[in-house]
């Protein structure tokens, strides 16, 4: 029984080509999953930014008042700034 999974374990011993092969699969997978949340985090902080309900996000834009238009951006850049920095 010991000799059948030593033989097995040997048979699927990774070559370095191989475990290179998986790890760019997950960085890959990991990279869209991020890509995915990224994405649905903007639409969030857009709706939550100009209280855009059911309508479209642009038509919110418009509606907004003046200091919003303004307002919104600069704090976005207030929190990202340090982030990329």
């Amino acid at each position: 029984m010991r000799r059948q999974a030593g033989d097995f374990f040997e048979r699927a011993k990774m070559t370095e080509h191989t475990s290179m092969i998986v790890v760019a699969i997950l960085i890959g997978l990991l990279a869209g999953f991020a890509a995915i949340g990224i994405r649905w985090l903007i639409k969030e902080v857009s709706m939550v930014s100009f209280g855009a309900g059911g309508e479209s996000l642009l038509t919110a834009i418009i509606e907004a008042p003046w200091y919003l238009k303004i307002l919104a951006p600069v704090v976005g850049g207030a929190v990202v700034g340090p982030l990329i920095h």
